[in-house]
């Protein structure tokens, strides 16, 4: 079963709804219930949650279409129990260009507002209406759109609440970004990000508010993982090969006997065992996760055991070199050399959180 359902493609972006989505649709038709609410109420109450939605939708819209005009595309739109991602490929780093893309969510939620307002005014409804709601605060047809001007005001300040990686918490880095390295921004973003979000998980728990919470840690989770994913990301323009290599390996004679070799990998409690032939040249390796297949041959040499390494590089070589080199080769391994003198080893694994880095990269609100 598919975790989302595509629900339909809209200014050329493919817009996802999470399969949960539809346990919070059973979760307010039964606190309707329990309210009291009767069938036409309960029908306006469902209207007033499906627009709430619609407004995160539009909102989220107006993240990618800021960001199209960047160049950046979205993958897709999802929307979630506790709010809406726009799955960016990336994120434009030129502050001020971040700094658009995060206002254009609550902008769209603030353009709302105002056309709601502007719609009572010259409809004869008149803003009191939106002060008369404490009278009737059961969704109806009369007080929809008062209820919808409200909830926008409410998404527009909401969102605004400086918890990165939220709007504001974006808002927050892009300034930052102005007069501190990238870095620098997002690390001081995220730790009063993460201060916010527990305020939420606090405060959702005392009042009893478990939607609240839960944006709390879920907040707190992508603040943590995208200040991970930028301190990364600068590795990758910056790093070499050497500087991600392990250097935990042996390099013994390629006629040495396997069992021998694993005995004395695990004695020094190295990663890998090179093998190296009478010419000096690494004819190949063993790690960790083959040790279990050499039972039964451990009177064999080391060279008929291992794997060949198919590529060395230069200590200088830049991660993002690579990267692309795992994305269109099978090879589990590759070498960081200087002329026959191996400096350490770089996996498939190791550089596999940096090929993640270009996935799309979620907005959250």
């Amino acid at each position: 079963m598919s975790a989302s359902w595509k629900i339909g493609t809209f200014w050329g972006i493919p817009l996802k709804v999470h399969w949960t989505f539809s346990l919070l649709l059973i979760y307010i038709l039964v606190v309707g219930r329990m309210e009291g609410l009767g069938g036409t109420s309960l029908f306006w109450f469902v209207v007033l949650f499906i627009s709430l939605f619609i407004c995160v939708i539009l909102h989220e819209y107006g993240h990618a279409l800021a960001a199209r005009s960047f160049g950046v595309k979205t993958a897709d739109i999802l929307i979630l129990p506790v709010g809406g991602l726009a799955r960016l490929e990336r994120l434009p780093e030129k502050p001020l260009q971040e700094l658009v893309v995060a206002i254009a969510g609550p902008a769209v939620n603030l353009a709302i507002f105002f056309i709601g307002l502007t719609y009572l005014w010259f409809s004869g409804t008149g803003i009191e209406s939106l002060f008369s709601l404490g009278e009737q605060p059961q969704p109806s047809a009369t007080n929809l759109l008062p209820q919808i001007i409200l909830i926008n005001a409410a998404l527009f300040t909401f969102n605004l609440v400086p918890a990165f990686p939220m709007d504001g918490g974006r808002i927050l880095r892009s300034l930052l970004a102005l007069f501190l390295p990238r870095t620098s921004a997002t690390e001081w973003a995220t730790r009063l990000g993460m201060v916010v979000s527990v305020g939420f998980v606090i405060v959702g728990l005392y009042s009893g508010n478990l939607v609240l919470s839960l944006v709390g840690l879920v907040v707190l989770y992508l603040a943590r993982s995208e200040n991970k994913a930028v301190k990364m990301m600068e590795e990758l323009k910056s790093s070499h090969a050497l500087d991600i290599a392990d250097k935990r390996f042996l390099v013994l004679d390629e006629w040495f006997p396997a069992g021998e070799a694993v005995r004395k990998m695990r004695s020094s409690r190295a990663h890998y065992i090179l093998s190296r032939n009478t010419f000096g040249d690494i004819t190949g390796y063993l790690e960790g996760k083959d040790l279990e297949e050499l039972k039964g041959r451990e009177d064999l040499p080391l060279y008929t055991v291992s794997s060949p390494i198919g590529r060395a590089v230069s200590p200088d070589e830049k991660i993002g070199g690579l990267v692309s080199f795992f994305k269109s080769h099978p090879d589990r391994i590759v070498a960081v050399s200087s002329g026959q003198e191996i400096l350490g080893l770089v996996s498939r694994e190791r550089i596999l959180p940096y090929q993640m880095l270009s996935n799309p990269v979620s907005v959250a609100d």
